[in-house]
């Protein structure tokens, strides 16, 4: 029983750590829209390797001027390497008329040279609005790493694990 639990530990220490997960730091100002000036500081810890839907997980809002309606998520498709930030009422990639609320689209993430498309509508006005003017940057990336004690702890265990399979059984002495 005990080997078969020391076995499993490594297994299920790193099947709970994201597989390659980074921190994205995305800070910048957009104006001229419907909404004014919108400023915004970001940072978005997550594993950009498949695609994730309208989540505020590992979002963190350090600066937003303008929050939307709904409150501040992202999505991430994967097949088109897009990062998408906006309000959750209607889903953040979607900006209504009727609203007040905003997205902004950072395509080719993973490249130096990403594009922006930011697109922002105002509940008291008609239709949505195409920000004249905006500065979005997007910092490098930065790997989650391991904690420094998992590969330790996983190789400890491997050894106990190793040692307990290699040792004979142990017989108790017959009384005399």
């Amino acid at each position: 029983m005990i080997k078969s639990c020391l076995a499993a530990v490594p297994i299920a220490m790193a099947s709970s750590l994201p597989a390659s997960a980074a921190t994205y730091q995305i800070s910048g100002y957009f104006d001229g829209g419907q909404l004014g000036l919108v400023e915004f500081d970001l940072e978005i810890e997550a594993d950009l390797t498949a695609s994730i839907s309208g989540t505020t997980d590992g979002l963190t809002i350090t600066e937003l001027t303008f929050p939307p309606a709904g409150g501040l998520g992202y999505a991430y498709k994967a097949g088109s390497d897009t990062l998408i930030i906006g309000g959750l009422t209607n889903g953040v990639n979607v900006v209504q008329s009727n609203k007040s609320d905003f997205y902004i689209r950072i395509a080719d993430i993973s490249e130096a040279s990403y594009s922006i498309t930011i697109r922002d509508s105002d509940g008291a006005v008609s239709g949505t609005g195409d920000p004249v003017s905006y500065s979005v940057v997007v910092g490098n990336p930065s790997i989650v790493p391991l904690p420094p004690a998992l590969p330790a702890a996983a190789a400890g265990l491997a050894a106990l694990w190793a040692v307990s399979r290699r040792r004979p059984p142990r017989r108790m002495a017959a009384a005399a």
